[in-house]
């Protein structure tokens, strides 16, 4: 069973995917094996204190196995426009429990970062997919899902490509979610210390 490519964008907003119509009841087949291709790109600016721009961009493929209807995703061939200093814990395996289609239960190592851990996140939101659009052939949905990032907007295209397939278009408005998870944002400007405190403090005279 061979998947098309998915692509990532800005944290996830949008996902194309082919789907074989026997997914209909079940996200993934118990024991088989799924391999994507996965490119994620990010773009972030600044307009001031002056314009600044940062790309950033990684390929990987992704193996997908289900067994007993819990998924487990690893994360291999790791390559990108900067090189990632331990990219040991992106291949980490983690398992995810879909039902209906949609995310349940997460289980990512204890000793992952942060960092990897929200990769592995916004991996799996990808595929959370409302399975009871797929029953139609075809039709243009939106609505609020419960996801990784809270409850959010989504937008559904489905296309019946085929006898066989499906082709899915997801696009998530992550700027429309609410009941976020965690959300900590901070943008603290430099301060330099006024010249005649450095002046006391080099002198000894602060207690």
């Amino acid at each position: 069973m061979k998947d098309r490519k998915s692509k990532w964008i800005l944290i996830v907003p949008m996902m194309l995917l082919i789907l074989h119509k026997s997914t209909a009841n079940q996200l993934f087949p118990n024991d088989r094996t799924l391999v994507f291709d996965w490119r994620v790109e990010f773009n972030t600016g600044a307009m001031l204190p002056s314009k600044m721009v940062s790309e950033w961009h990684m390929n990987s493929k992704i193996i997908i196995q289900t067994y007993n209807s819990i998924t487990q995703m690893q994360i291999v061939n790791v390559s990108g426009s900067y090189n990632i200093d331990d990219a040991s814990l992106l291949y980490k395996p983690f398992r995810i429990n879909y039902t209906g289609g949609y995310i349940t239960d997460l289980y990512i190592a204890p000793d992952d970062l942060p960092w990897s851990a929200n990769m592995k996140r916004a991996l799996s939101s990808i595929f959370q997919v409302n399975l009871d659009l797929l029953k139609v052939k075809s039709l243009v949905s939106t609505g609020r899902e419960e996801t990784v990032y809270g409850n959010c907007a989504i937008d559904y295209v489905v296309r019946d490509s085929d006898d066989e397939k499906l082709s899915l278009h997801k696009t998530v408005n992550l700027q429309s979610c609410v009941n976020l998870p965690v959300n900590h944002w901070q943008n603290s400007p430099k301060y330099d210390c006024p010249s005649s405190f450095i002046a006391i403090f080099d002198s000894g005279q602060l207690k």
